[in-house]
C-alpha cells in the first residue's frame, strides 16, 4: 500500500501547525457517521474499513515529504522533525466491515492526538469507506431488482485505476458476482468473467467465422456477442449453426450476450428461437447501461435474462455521486478526563451526537427491529437491561418529539468492536473479502423486506436513550455562549 501521508486538505496542515504553535495536543476522540442513505434506499453498506486500517498502519512523513512541506515556507520548522518518520499512534473501534448500518450510528471512532486525527480526515472521508460503502450499496440494489447473476463490468468507465480497483472490490462485498476486472480478480480473488467485443466480429471476413474461430479455442466456454450487426438475422442464426455443431460434439456450456436495443423484445425472441432449435441450455447475457430500475422492470414482465452485466451505472453509483459520510470531534481530554463535544447547527440534520458511543442491535423474531445508540460508559447497564427484558422508551437521534416506547424484543447484539491498536490490527478484525461479502448476506436476510424496496422503503429506527439528556444538556451551555 503506497504511504499516502500528504493525502490531506492544507487546513488540517495548518490546523496542526498552529496546534503545534501553541503547544496544544491533547488526546482526542472522532467519529464516522452517515447522515443519509445513498440513493433513498432503506440501509447502508458498510464496505472500506479493512482497506483504512492497512493505510493507517504504515502512514508516516518520508524525507521528501518534509521537504516538501519546508518548502511551502508556512510552518514552523520544528514541527517537521517531528512529523518525520512519525507512525500513527491512535487506536480503532468500528462496525464490523460488511455489516447493513443506518444514519447517525458511529460506524468508526478513533482515538489519538488531536494533530493525527486531523491529519488522517481525507484518507478516512475520501480513499475508503464513503465510496466503497456507496458502491456495495449500489450493488445491492442491483441485486434486489433482480440481478441473479450478477457481473460488474464498470473498469473501463470506472474513475480511475484506484476507482476501478476499489469499485470492484466494493461491488464484490455488495453482491456482485463476477468482475470483468482481471487486476481485482488477482488482488481480491473475485471470480473473473467476460464474452467478447465486437471488434472481435468486426476484425474477420464474416460473423459467421469470427463466432466459430472463438469457438475453436473455447468450445466448452462459448459466449457470443450477437448484436455487432443484427441480431436476430445475423447474429443469433450464425451463433446457432455454431451452438448445434458443438453440441453434437458433446461441448457445453454456451451463452450469447446483447449489448443494444431493446432488450425486452430481443430476450425473449431470443429464448424462442433458442428453444425452437432445442437449444434450451444456451443463456441469455444482456449488458447495455444497465441500473437496478431497468432490471427491475424486464424482471416485473419476465424476460428470460440469465446473466446481467452492469458497468459504468453501478462503479459510478447512478443517482448519487457520493456518501454522505462525515468526521467529527466527539470528545476531548482537559485535566485528564475526556470531554464531550457536539457541534449545534443551523440545520437539524448537521448537528452531532457528543461522547464516544455504541451500538446495539435489537432482534426478535431472528429479525432487526431497531438499533440503540448510546453512551460508552453505559454499556453494562444496559446489556443488563436487555438481557432482563425489560420496557423502555427510545427517542429519535435528532428530534426529541419522535419516540416509542419498546415492550417486546428477543435479542441483542452489540456492533463495535476495536479493530486497531498498539499499531497492529486486532486478530479478531481480520476478516476476507469472501467472508465480508457472506456478513452482507447474513444481514440483508435478518431485515425486512420493507426496508429493502428499491421505492420508498420503511425507514429503519435509530434511536437514544439516556444520551438524549447529555445532548440537551450541551445543546444549553453551547446556545449560552
Amino acid at each position: 500500500m503506497k504511504n499516502l501521508s500528504l493525502f490531506t486538505d492544507f487546513y488540517e496542515l495548518s490546523m496542526m501547525n498552529a496546534y503545534f504553535t501553541k503547544n496544544i495536543n491533547p488526546k482526542a476522540k472522532f467519529e464516522m457517521f452517515f447522515r443519509k442513505t445513498p440513493f433513498k434506499n432503506g440501509y447502508i453498506i458498510l464496505a472500506g474499513i479493512h482497506t483504512l486500517i492497512n493505510i493507517l498502519k504504515n502512514l508516516h512523513f518520508r524525507k521528501e515529504e518534509i521537504e516538501y512541506l519546508e518548502s511551502l515556507e508556512y510552518f514552523d520548522q520544528k514541527i517537521f522533525r517531528i512529523l518525520k518518520d512519525h507512525f500513527l499512534n491512535i487506536k480503532i473501534s468500528s462496525i464490523e466491515e460488511g455489516r447493513i448500518v443506518f444514519p447517525h450510528e458511529p460506524i468508526l471512532i478513533i482515538e489519538g492526538n488531536l494533530i493525527e486525527l486531523l491529519l488522517i480526515e481525507g484518507l478516512v472521508l475520501n480513499i475508503t469507506i464513503n465510496f466503497e460503502s456507496l458502491i456495495a450499496t449500489k450493488t445491492a440494489r442491483i441485486k434486489e431488482a433482480g440481478a441473479t447473476n450478477l457481473a460488474e463490468f464498470g473498469l473501463r468507465r470506472a474513475q480511475g485505476i484506484n476507482g476501478a480497483l476499489s469499485a470492484s472490490k466494493a461491488a464484490y462485498i455488495g453482491g456482485a458476482d463476477f468482475t470483468s476486472n482481471v487486476l481485482a480478480g488477482y488482488k481480491y480473488n473475485i471470480p473473473v468473467t467476460g464474452t467478447m467485443a465486437h471488434s472481435w466480429v468486426m476484425s474477420f471476413k464474416s460473423e459467421e467465422e469470427a463466432f466459430w474461430e472463438y469457438a475453436k479455442i473455447y468450445p466448452n466456454n462459448v459466449s457470443l456477442l450477437i448484436d455487432t450487426y443484427d441480431t436476430l438475422n445475423s447474429g443469433l442464426k450464425n451463433a446457432i449453426k455454431v451452438f448445434k455443431t458443438l453440441k453434437r460434439k458433446g461441448h457445453k456450456n454456451f451463452s450469447v450476450r446483447i449489448d443494444s436495443g431493446d432488450l425486452e423484445y430481443l430476450s425473449k425472441e431470443v429464448r424462442k428461437i433458442l428453444n425452437e432449435n432445442g437449444l434450451f441450455e444456451v443463456k441469455i447475457i444482456i449488458s447495455n447501461e444497465l441500473d437496478e430500475d431497468i432490471i427491475m422492470y424486464l424482471n416485473s414482465i419476465h424476460a428470460p435474462i440469465d446473466c446481467w452485466g452492469v458497468g459504468t451505472n453501478l462503479v459510478t453509483a447512478k443517482g448519487e455521486p457520493n456518501l454522505s459520510g462525515v468526521y467529527k470531534m466527539i470528545s476531548i481530554q482537559q485535566n485528564g478526563k475526556f470531554i464531550p463535544k457536539m457541534k449545534i447547527s443551523n440545520n437539524v440534520d448537521k448537528a452531532t451526537l457528543p461522547s464516544q458511543k455504541g451500538v446495539v442491535r435489537i432482534y426478535s423474531n431472528a429479525q432487526m427491529i431497531f438499533d440503540l445508540i448510546f453512551l460508552k460508559e453505559e454499556k453494562e447497564k444496559i446489556k443488563e437491561m436487555l438481557n432482563l427484558k425489560k420496557k423502555f422508551t427510545i427517542f429519535h437521534p435528532m428530534q426529541d418529539n419522535i419516540f416509542k416506547e419498546i415492550k417486546t424484543y428477543e435479542s441483542f447484539e452489540f456492533l463495535i468492536h476495536t479493530v486497531f491498536e498498539n499499531s497492529k490490527i486486532c486478530q479478531n478484525s481480520k476478516s476476507s473479502l469472501a467472508h465480508i461479502r457472506k456478513r452482507v448476506q447474513s444481514d440483508l436476510k435478518k431485515i425486512d423486506h420493507t426496508y429493502k424496496r428499491l421505492i420508498n422503503p420503511h425507514i429503519y429506527k435509530v434511536s437514544i436513550k439516556n444520551l438524549k439528556k447529555l445532548k440537551e444538556q450541551l445543546t444549553k451551555e453551547n446556545k449560552i455562549r
